[in-house]
This record gives C-alpha cells, structure tokens and sequence, in this order.
C-alpha cells in the first residue's frame, strides 16, 4: 500500500509468513491431528462429533 509518502509492505510480508507455513501443522509426521470441528484428539481415537464417519 502506498498513501504518497509512505510505502507499506505489512500485508505483504504477512502473507508470504503465512504462505511458508504447513497448511496442516502438526506435532510430528505420525500425528492424526485434532478434529477442526470438535477439537478431540485423533490420536486417541475417532472423534464423537460424527464429522469422521461422514468422510
């Protein structure tokens, strides 16, 4: 963005932050992750939300 004066790049350097980042961060290769939707542990097991039986 630049008002005349003043160049900002802070969404710019903010979005190439973001887009080296994992899309799916996760703890170790091995790990399931949490449920987006119930937040359970699908190290444990499925979770109880039904989003996994869906597909």
């Amino acid at each position: 963005f630049h008002d005349g004066r003043v160049l900002s790049i802070d969404n710019e350097i903010r979005e190439a932050i973001l887009l080296g980042l994992p899309m799916r961060p996760l703890c170790k290769e091995t790990c399931a992750g949490l449920c987006p939707r119930c937040g359970e542990d699908r190290n444990q097991g499925p979770c109880r939300c039904g989003r996994e039986a869906r597909g």
